[in-house]
């Protein structure tokens, strides 16, 4: 749920574009393809103590701590370290390179 948030913010405000544009793209690149999951109480606590293993932003580690909960391997993103892993369990992957 977090990289929707994320993604809908960055078009809405740095790519300048509508609201509605931002939702119907969100659904049609996001939605459409994942399974969406929720961040909870849970998470949100295991992102703490993540946080102190870990040097990752607030928002970069919830979304690890949700990646993990929900028994991902790869998190793909440009905003963390490529190749690190978390907890044995999760590696990085920046798309990019």
């Amino acid at each position: 749920m977090q990289v929707i948030n994320e993604c809908h913010w960055n078009l809405v405000k740095k790519f300048n574009l509508k609201d509605s544009l931002a939702i119907k793209l969100v659904h049609e690149n996001i939605i459409a393809i994942s399974e969406v999951k929720d961040i909870t109480l849970s998470t949100y606590e295991f992102s703490n103590q993540l946080r102190q293993k870990y040097n990752l932003s607030y928002w970069d580690i919830l979304i690890v701590a949700s990646a993990l909960e929900n028994d991902c391997s790869i998190l793909y993103t440009e905003d963390m370290q490529d190749k690190q892993v978390i907890d044995g369990k999760l590696t990085i992957t920046n798309p990019f390179k």
